[in-house]
């Protein structure tokens, strides 16, 4: 089995074979990247008892480059000693005279220790298969309700009138300039190179200085549209200054729809930082 812990939220996970670890770490680096923050993982691989047979530790997003599958390529492939399953089947080395039993007996007793093994064995693989199947009928069930929820989606939808039109394209938008302005404040607190293809050009580059280490969370608070095309965005933010002092302040810019930017839009005020809650 294996696991692994988040050292941010101490959220903490379980699976049953390394492929599953694997995707499992694949979801955790995309919500690492989506929600713009770093978090190190502990991961471990365990036996029955709860032993830890192997450790390792990941720094999600990973840097430029790497993958959390090459970092790994040596980690959870310790084997689980299977005790008492195969030991019986070994004679001592110092077995006295008194001790040794007669060549039938002996035949006899491995027989009976094989037949023992293999009726073991088949119980695993019976418990493995019924586990399977109650996994894949979990995911069929799982499937179905999904399905059954889009299709009552999909009916109300088509009985919406017209006039909401206008509301899914505010939606829309309301989502393309969140998701460009989580890009934008990921470059804005790392002080990336990219920053300025975020920005106005009339912008100078001092007032976009920070000396902000790194933001554990960036969450919408308001997206207040002010004309055609302009919105001002306020985020609450997780920031870690330098000294690795951890605080929470409110960010508010202005941004406007520009189609010649290869994002769309542009910021065209500098990011004011805020105390939260006032």
């Amino acid at each position: 089995m294996f696991r692994y812990i988040s050292s941010i939220d101490g959220k903490k996970q379980e699976f049953p074979n390394r492929d599953a670890l694997l995707l499992g770490l694949e979801s955790e680096e995309n919500r690492c990247l989506q929600m713009n923050f770093s978090t190190q993982l502990t991961l471990e691989q365990v036996d029955q008892d709860g032993n830890v047979l192997d450790q390792a530790q990941l720094l999600f997003p990973m840097e430029e480059g790497e993958s959390y599958q090459e970092a790994l390529a040596e980690f959870g492939l310790v084997q689980e000693l299977r005790k008492g399953l195969l030991a019986g089947l070994i004679p001592g080395k110092n077995m006295s005279s008194e001790q040794r039993k007669p060549a039938g007996h002996k035949e006899k007793e491995t027989a009976h220790l094989m037949k023992r093994s293999a009726s073991l064995l088949g119980k695993l693989f019976r418990s493995f298969a019924i586990g399977l199947a109650l996994l894949l009928g979990l995911v069929s069930f799982l499937i179905s309700i999904q399905n059954t929820q889009q299709i009552k989606t999909l009916k109300s939808q088509s009985t919406l009138p017209k006039l909401t039109q206008t509301s899914t394209s505010n939606t829309s938008d309301e989502h393309a300039v969140d998701v460009f302005s989580r890009y934008f404040l990921g470059a804005y607190f790392n002080q990336r190179a990219s920053l300025k293809n975020f920005v106005a050009s009339d912008i100078e580059i001092d007032k976009l200085k920070t000396n902000v280490k790194t933001a554990n969370s960036v969450l919408l608070e308001q997206i207040r549209r002010k004309n055609k095309g302009i919105y001002t965005m306020t985020y609450v933010c997780g920031i870690k200054i330098n000294g690795g002092k951890v605080s929470t302040k409110r960010v508010t810019f202005t941004l406007k729809q520009n189609k010649s930017n290869d994002y769309g839009y542009q910021v065209i005020t500098a990011p004011k930082l805020g105390a939260y809650p006032n």
